[in-house]
């Protein structure tokens, strides 16, 4: 059960919350003063127009720092989770089956910590996932936007909720690969964030969504022991 923890937290940090991005922020534009009053004028009325609900915290997905917590459903499981984003660099708590199991991903390498025997294992995060997929959540663009039952929470939650949705990218070896990402709202309120992955769903039930990240977080914890991983072992 432990081993199957740490799968479903290594999935939420690599594939799920891990923006993995080099996009670089826009370029500047210069225009002069008149032209800044009539396009700031213009622009709050168009802001006042369009205004999404869902549009800080799809911001925060985008700029690549933030902080959930939420239950996790995959699979039909449910794991209740805290993830922090710092650019490449995600940390992820889940409990379940009895058990807290942390999967750190820090300057390239993944730290998953055993917490019952004080250890963890350390191996480059690229050997846990596929090497020819990234994520771009930076350029990740608004789509639609209409009402729906949350896929994947069937048997917990059958209300309708109104979403707005967007897309990323998954760059591959052949192909760009469109990624959804649903904000489900409850009335104003963030109430979940749908990812469908290939096919997979991934939802998270938010409590919190910010960008303050807790200290001790994104850090390596002090009193572990690295111990070799068994299983890239058995692997072999």
């Amino acid at each position: 059960m432990k081993k199957l923890l740490l799968v479903i937290l290594a999935l939420a940090a690599l594939i799920t919350f891990a923006a993995c991005s080099t996009t670089e922020p826009s370029t500047e534009t210069t225009i002069n003063d008149e032209d800044a009053v009539t396009a700031t004028q213009q622009n709050s009325t168009d802001t006042l127009a369009t205004e999404r609900l869902s549009e800080p915290y799809a911001e925060l997905m985008m700029s690549g720092h933030y902080y959930i917590e939420s239950k996790l459903y995959v699979a039909g499981m449910e794991v209740p989770t805290t993830i922090a984003v710092d650019g490449n660099n995600s940390d992820t708590i889940g409990n379940a089956f009895g058990y807290q199991s942390r999967t750190l991903i820090l300057d390239g390498i993944m730290y998953s910590f055993d917490e019952a025997n004080m250890t963890y294992t350390a191996t480059p995060a690229a050997e846990n996932a596929d090497p020819s997929t990234t994520y771009n959540y930076t350029n990740m663009q608004y789509s639609s936007s209409g009402s729906s039952t949350i896929a994947g929470l069937e048997n917990i939650d059958t209300n309708t909720y109104k979403y707005e949705e967007y897309v990323c990218t998954i760059d591959t070896n052949d192909t760009q690969i469109t990624v959804p990402i649903r904000f489900y709202m409850n009335d104003e309120d963030l109430y979940a964030i749908a990812i469908n992955t290939l096919g997979i769903e991934t939802v998270l039930l938010i409590t919190t969504m910010s960008e303050d990240i807790p200290e001790g977080m994104l850090q390596m914890p002090e009193g572990y022991t690295e111990v070799a991983d068994t299983s890239q072992q058995s692997a072999n």
